[in-house]
């Protein structure tokens, strides 16, 4: 399944119609929450790692959970069993690919993630499940790490509009330049390789990253944000390598200066 990111407003538009018409009605009946769960383009608002996960009747999640990235954190619910005392739920993982300005949904390596919710006083499934899983991926923003925050706003926000923002890169101050004339580049000390994920290595997926990223008069990193995307996790790792690069700064008249630059961090698949 894939869509342009440019086309994507009137897609979610119209899921979110969808979906708003069939939360605000209740679901205490195993068909109503099928109709809701079953087979749907869903993503894990916890963004949680664990594929065994227990909440309460309102749809807090009882143990701790270690976050995933959001490109990790999709869901289709295979399986639907309604039980006096609570709801049990079957599903597979699905992680985000971008293919240029395409979104796709690919299908993870995995065993499969299983949720168990405690049944609400009312017999109303509607208020937990909404706490649980989303159809849009705006409200997974508040979530993501600074990073992505520029990307995610411009190509996944409800105001988001036609825009070439897969290589925008975020807007830089008057006093931070940009390599050439007579600023010379910063010399690199240290660039570690980036680390693959286990889900993108299973799938065999690699790509370039491009990062943007500001040295500092001391060499430093900062403001690292992704220009252009890969999925699946590895942008996460990109942005970890990046981190951890070490430079002597950039230098105008003999002197150092902060700098813009963006770098292409590279996973190949062999």
């Amino acid at each position: 399944m894939g869509y342009d990111l440019p086309m994507r407003l009137r897609f979610l538009s119209l899921a979110f119609v969808v979906f708003t018409a069939i939360t605000v009605r209740a679901q205490s009946t195993q068909a109503d929450i099928e109709a809701r769960l079953l087979h749907q383009p869903l993503y894990l608002l916890g963004l949680w790692q664990d594929d065994n996960l227990k909440f309460d009747s309102s749809g807090c999640l009882l143990a701790p959970s270690a976050p995933l990235p959001f490109t990790l954190s999709g869901i289709e619910i295979t399986k639907v069993q309604l039980k006096p005392d609570r709801l049990l739920l079957t599903g597979r993982r699905f992680g985000l690919v971008f293919k240029d300005l395409t979104l796709q949904r690919v299908a993870l390596k995995h065993e499969g993630i299983h949720l168990e919710l405690a049944v609400p006083p009312t017999g109303d499934y509607a208020p937990a499940l909404g706490k649980i899983f989303t159809a849009d991926l705006a409200d997974l923003i508040p979530l993501m790490a600074p990073q992505w925050q520029n990307f995610a706003t411009k190509n996944f926000g409800h105001s988001a509009v036609p825009t070439t923002a897969a290589t925008e890169q975020p807007k830089s101050l008057p006093s931070v330049r940009r390599v050439g004339g007579g600023v010379f580049p910063p010399k690199v000390l240290y660039a570690p390789e980036p680390e693959f994920t286990q889900s993108a290595r299973d799938l065999k997926i690699g790509g370039k990253c491009l990062v943007y990223f500001q040295i500092g008069t001391d060499g430093k990193i900062s403001r690292v944000s992704i220009i252009r995307p890969i999925g699946v996790g590895l942008d996460e790792r990109a942005i970890a390598a990046v981190q951890s690069y070490k430079f002597a700064p950039a230098t105008e008249n003999g002197g150092p200066v902060r700098v813009e630059m963006n770098a292409e961090v590279n996973f190949q698949v062999f």
